[in-house]
């Protein structure tokens, strides 16, 4: 999310407009500092989940075959929480001829992490 102010204050001459530039920026302060605590709520409880890895090893065809090899994170009580790390050093990709070479990144990550492998598009 990016703030903007609602004009360059040096173009404004009115000040009625000016005032209510103040009053929707206050408004918005108001309104981050509500996300800021939801937010914060927020991760409170999802650190508190016990997150188990999951390698996930897909096939995909657009145009051509394509196997991607992922770590996700799922939690313990409920399969529908899932999340893919940012940045995770452990996603590649394979061409359609790799597919032994994604099937044996993907046996040896879960291996590292003690992950179990999730396929799919087989």
């Amino acid at each position: 999310m990016t703030w903007k102010p609602p004009n360059n204050l040096d173009d404004v001459w009115n000040p009625s407009t000016i005032e209510n530039y103040i009053t929707w920026t206050e408004q918005d302060i108001e309104k981050a500092k509500r996300y800021i605590d939801k937010a914060k709520e927020r991760l409170k409880l999802v650190k508190s989940i016990k997150w188990a890895p999951i390698v996930r090893l897909s096939r995909q065809k657009m145009n051509k075959v394509y196997y991607y090899v992922s770590l996700h994170y799922r939690a313990a009580d409920d399969p529908k929480k899932t999340y893919c790390p940012f940045g995770s050093d452990y996603s590649k990709k394979f061409s359609g001829n790799e597919r032994r070479a994604a099937i044996e990144y993907a046996e040896k990550l879960a291996k590292e992490l003690g992950a179990e492998i999730e396929r799919s598009g087989f």
